[in-house]
């Protein structure tokens, strides 16, 4: 067998700092995700070491941008326990969507910690003989610590403490802000109390099943989608300080599912004055509190759209120049480079790419704003032409690939009354967004064709988005760090909006169906003449 010499060339890529070292350790876990048997035994365990000894100096956000990437292209049990070992807001994406078989499983199970246990009980697409392994782990995940003879001393002081607390609780029904509180069990729970470790994994309940509630990390914002906490809960966390009704979202479908207003206080050692944790509590919301609030608003309200267009343009300015000469080094104009040079060069072209893309995002969503786009032309334009032409310029360095969308169309199409710019960004926006959140080993079926007056562009919704709503995909006000790492750069919620806004400007529509997203492009009343690109 030929091996792929990749990895050797990846772990003899200098580390001399922290950012080269994490650059490389990412780069050896996606290499060792996509593996397929291509590796040479030796160097692939050389790897495996490798990324475990440098894991903890790497960045969280490395490692969580890693995950994402790794999830469901990973095939690998020893980089499925590599992340399960790590917190559970990197963990998940690699748990919930890795598959292995049954023997790697049972191979994996015991080595990940208890939260990882829980993430993947949530699984209901695991083999009938793993999900009976994680069951059995259920009273040893919650039981309370034990030890051998010599820490019997040491446990005993662990239980009386922790019936201490219980017993307080009990005598005491009001939060931690002095509001009336009564814990309820059973399918109508509207309220609970948790706690905290010092590393923000909730690690007690009473009042809700512990099961979906215990890992959930109290000082990591969650994804869009995901369950988790909101900013406000995760900032206070790392200030230790306390917050009043942060949002959390509970996964599964029990009495303790779904979204709650939590409020908590910081816990300290009463003789060193040592962070030992949160003490929370979490009630349902009131139906004028809407979990997770929404907004319409395309760009800050607080930076007026006239002001956003100047900013703009005062960037790209010096952005093209940068890209104008990145170009003349790439092409060599100015005399003769290195490859390393050249490689550099085009690197910052792809990212001036990007940049000046993201610009004109924010040009176009200034305007809708404003109720100054304006994108409708009498002549109309060739919709079939404009996406053969999206599809060939697709980059695959950015993450994007276009072979995994296979778009059918359909012949004779009539021109739509858009202009060439709107078709172009709406059908490449629709494209990007949706190839970004792609698996690896997905294939996406799309088609172009005419329907009761409008020629319509249907694109499958990738696996990763058929668990969110439709509110969820066009919510732009997401952290872009919860976003997946090769999404459009402004995030999928911001793309997914403006396409919506631009389609509702000019008299289309952007759908959002169960299984698809359809663009409804008007088609123009005449068909004589055709604007040219």
């Amino acid at each position: 067998m030929r091996f792929d010499d990749t990895l050797k060339t990846v772990l003899a890529m200098p580390t001399e700092d922290v950012g080269a070292k994490a650059a490389v350790w990412m780069q050896v876990v996606d290499i060792l995700a996509q593996d397929r048997g291509t590796l040479d035994p030796a160097l692939r365990d050389q790897a495996y070491s490798t990324a475990q000894a440098w894991r903890d100096s790497v960045p969280e956000n490395v490692r969580r941008s890693a995950a994402h990437s790794a999830g469901y292209a990973c095939r690998s049990a020893d980089l499925v326990a590599l992340f399960g070992a790590d917190k559970p807001m990197i963990a998940a994406p690699v748990l919930k969507a890795t598959q292995l078989t049954t023997v790697e499983w049972e191979w994996v199970i015991p080595a990940l910690p208890t939260a990882s246990r829980a993430l993947l009980r949530e699984r209901r697409d695991l083999p009938v003989e793993v999900r009976r392994m994680l069951a059995s782990y259920g009273p040893s995940d919650f039981a309370l610590p034990g030890g051998d003879a010599q820490a019997s001393g040491e446990t005993i002081s662990q239980i009386r403490e922790l019936v201490a607390k219980i017993e307080a609780f009990r005598k005491d029904k009001h939060d931690s802000y002095g509001e009336p509180f009564e814990v309820q069990a059973g399918p109508s729970t509207s309220a609970f109390r948790f706690e905290t470790g010092v590393d923000g994994l909730i690690n007690w309940v009473e009042g809700a099943p512990r099961g979906p509630v215990l890992g959930i990390e109290l000082g990591a914002m969650a994804e869009i989608g995901e369950h988790g906490v909101d900013g406000h809960a995760a900032g206070a966390f790392r200030r230790r300080t306390p917050f009043r009704n942060a949002r959390m979202r509970v996964p599964g479908d029990g009495p303790a599912a779904g979204d709650w207003l939590i409020s908590g206080l910081p816990r300290f050692h009463p003789a060193t004055g040592r962070f030992e944790g949160y003490r929370c509590t979490a009630r349902r919301p009131h139906r004028d509190e809407q979990p997770f609030p929404r907004t319409t608003a395309l760009v800050s309200p607080g930076l007026p759209p006239d002001s956003l267009r100047q900013l703009i343009h005062e960037l790209r300015t010096p952005l093209n120049a940068i890209r104008g000469f990145a170009e003349m080094i790439s092409a060599q104009l100015l005399g003769p480079v290195s490859a390393a040079y050249r490689t550099r060069a085009e690197a910052i072209i792809g990212d001036a790419r990007k940049l000046l893309s993201m610009f004109d995002d924010l040009d176009v969503a200034a305007k809708l704003e404003r109720g100054a786009f304006e994108g409708r032309s009498a002549a109309g334009v060739d919709a079939a032409d404009i996406l053969g032409e999206i599809m060939a310029d697709l980059h695959p360095q950015d993450g994007i690939h276009a072979q995994q969308l296979q778009i059918t169309v359909e012949q004779d199409l009539p021109s739509v009354s858009l202009d060439t710019v709107t078709v172009e960004r709406l059908f490449s926006r629709l494209v990007a967004a949706t190839l970004s959140v792609a698996r690896a080993d997905e294939a996406l079926q799309g088609k172009l064709y005419k329907d009761a007056g409008a020629i319509i562009l249907e694109v499958d919704r990738p696996f990763a988005l058929r668990r969110l709503s439709a509110a969820d995909i066009l919510d732009p006000t997401h952290d872009p760090e919860g976003d997946w790492p090769d999404a459009v750069p402004l995030g999928l919620g911001f793309a997914m909006r403006l396409i919506h806004s631009m389609a509702a400007a000019v008299g289309a529509r952007f759908d959002i169906h169960d299984s698809a997203f359809a663009l409804r492009l008007p088609v123009a009343a005449t068909n004589g003449a055709v604007e040219r690109r």
